[in-house]
């Protein structure tokens, strides 16, 4: 592919990621974000970051997996070239995934087993006893006397992902208009600089939508999470930890020198405020009983969100020219982004026999119609 110049608005999780391989690429960038490069206000910043294409696919379609386990086998290059190109580490580990409930709630750990089964074969999970449980988490051993076990399946820091995509973003000479809100994407497009303009902006894009723009997003929503990041000194969990619970449901993810994200929440709102004291009771409840050693956890942030979310949950990938949206991740940003990403590469370069997750692209063409690939 001949060096080309991008627009690409909105600098969340997927911006950054789509900047940096075209940059790679030696093609020219320019970043639009509403706010500050360095604003804690983008939903990529309000996750565990859980790579979990299997515990996730339990209770959705095989898409899910299937682009979770394309995404999953990107990460750790992604993350390797990273750290090499700006002398950074970011946190990533690939030891998997363990289910566990209480002993109250074994029969909704077993329907989620029977589940898993059904989705994933018998081969999927192993179901593991109280000495397995030991041998992979020494500290989970008095309190679960079974787990399910979910090996192939990943967490990375967030936080240090993105100060590594800021430092090589800059590195590369990408051209950043911060502050700079853009209510109409055809306009950024028809003022001739660009030769491909690339909206991420999430939620932003329905906020900003404008009857001019040739890409609608009438069909998105907001769906509101909350998660808490602590300090737990006394805590040694290495593996993301999902507990089924018929109020409480929980993931504690493993974010490296003992800080771990606690979450669960799913909420049809695109409200944006603060946590709420029901969301920090219950969850702060859920995450004592798994572990005391949360008790003299540090509390270090309480944070809440609206991901942008399309009426079935999947991402779309929008097409009308060379002006290309890629939105409703909905809660599974990095579950999906690489290898989303990775097939909206292979359209720009013209290579669409070779895209992967076709029945997620959406392609107006001049006469009107929309073309589905897959």
């Amino acid at each position: 592919m001949s060096r080309q110049s991008f627009a690409i608005v909105g600098a969340g999780l997927a911006g950054r990621l789509m900047a940096w391989q075209l940059l790679q690429g030696g093609n020219t960038v320019t970043l639009i974000e509403s706010r500050d490069r360095h604003s804690r206000t983008s939903a990529g910043l309000t996750a565990a970051a859980m790579i979990a294409p299997y515990t996730e696919a339990v209770l959705k379609d095989g898409t899910v997996r299937d682009l979770g386990v394309a995404s999953m086998a990107l990460w750790p290059a992604l993350v390797a070239d990273l750290e090499k190109f700006t002398a950074t580490s970011i946190y990533y580990q690939a030891l998997g995934t363990l289910v566990v409930a209480h002993g109250s709630d074994r029969e909704d750990w077993c329907g989620f087993n029977s589940m898993a089964i059904s989705k994933l074969g018998e081969t999927g999970f192993q179901r593991l006893d109280r000495e397995c449980v030991r041998t992979l988490e020494p500290e989970l051993a008095e309190r679960f006397s079974e787990a399910s076990y979910f090996p192939d399946e990943a967490v990375l820091s967030n936080h240090q992902l993105y100060q590594a995509l800021n430092v090589a973003l800059d590195k590369h000479g990408v051209n950043w208009l911060e502050n700079n809100r853009v209510s109409c994407l055809s306009e950024v497009y028809q003022s001739g600089r660009f030769d491909w303009v690339i909206d991420c902006r999430g939620l932003g894009a329905l906020n900003a939508s404008s009857d001019m723009d040739a890409i609608s997003q009438t069909d998105l929503r907001g769906v509101r999470g909350e998660l808490i990041r602590v300090y737990a000194p006394e805590v040694n969990i290495q593996r993301s930890i999902r507990l089924i619970h018929p109020r409480y449901p929980l993931y504690i993810a493993p974010h490296g020198n003992h800080v771990y994200v606690i979450g669960a929440t799913e909420i049809e709102s695109d409200a944006m405020h603060d946590v709420t004291v029901r969301s920090a009771l219950e969850l702060l409840s859920a995450l004592y009983i798994v572990h005391s050693g949360f008790a003299e956890a540090q509390i270090l942030s309480m944070e809440a969100n609206c991901r942008p979310a399309y009426p079935d949950n999947m991402p779309r990938v929008r097409v009308c020219g060379r002006l290309i949206s890629v939105n409703g991740l909905y809660r599974h940003g990095y579950l999906f982004t690489p290898a989303l990403l990775a097939d909206v590469q292979r359209y720009i370069n013209g290579s669409m026999d070779l895209i992967r997750f076709g029945q997620l692209f959406e392609i107006d063409n001049p006469d009107g119609k929309d073309e589905y690939y897959g």
